[in-house]
């Protein structure tokens, strides 16, 4: 005769068979998840070439030393009106390396708030505007120049048509820079 078992010996054996069947179950998700994650962390992998040339650098300016636009002393606060007292912006550039004569130049500052296309001076109601071969070359913007002729710059202190300057120095900071087109 095959031994049959009965209800009350099959709960027993599965209360003390299986006590652990919800902690089985637990266990069994976070397994299948480990291996899902080693699948997923899986990664591809690709093989980047990046080409670089080196340059020289296109030109030295001025010989690496300041450029000083000197006004004078005897600039009169009525007269600044953005054409006398101009000067010439006396620079040096030498590009005996340059790969191409197209070249570019930018003068970078802070723009007046009076005028973003010209320097801001030490005086709020004070800037200087910077020309090339006699046109406004605004403040921030590259100029397109040969190498074999460079352009003529100037300095012009301008006025806030609705501000006041005070006697006494002043002073205003750029920065030049060449570049390739």
């Amino acid at each position: 005769m095959p031994w049959l078992m009965s209800d009350w010996s099959m709960i027993k054996m599965r209360k003390w068979c299986f006590p652990l069947r919800g902690s089985l179950f637990v266990s069994l998700i976070i397994g299948s998840c480990l291996v899902t994650s080693q699948v997923l962390a899986d990664t591809s992998v690709a093989t980047v070439t990046v080409k670089v040339t080196v340059i020289s650098e296109p030109c030295v300016i001025n010989n690496g030393d300041p450029i000083v636009v000197n006004f004078g002393d005897n600039l009169l606060t009525t007269e600044v009106n953005g054409s006398n007292y101009i000067q010439t912006i006396d620079y040096k550039l030498s590009c005996p390396d340059a790969t191409s004569d197209d070249l570019k130049m930018t003068i970078s500052g802070s723009g007046a708030v009076f005028d973003s296309t010209v320097l801001q001076g030490s005086q709020p109601s004070l800037g200087i505007k910077i020309l090339s071969d006699g046109e406004l070359m605004p403040l921030n913007h590259a100029l397109n120049f040969n190498r074999n002729t460079h352009p003529v710059l100037q300095a012009v202190p301008v006025k806030d048509p609705a501000g006041k300057l005070s006697v006494g120095n002043f002073t205003a900071s750029a920065t030049m820079s060449v570049e390739y087109q």
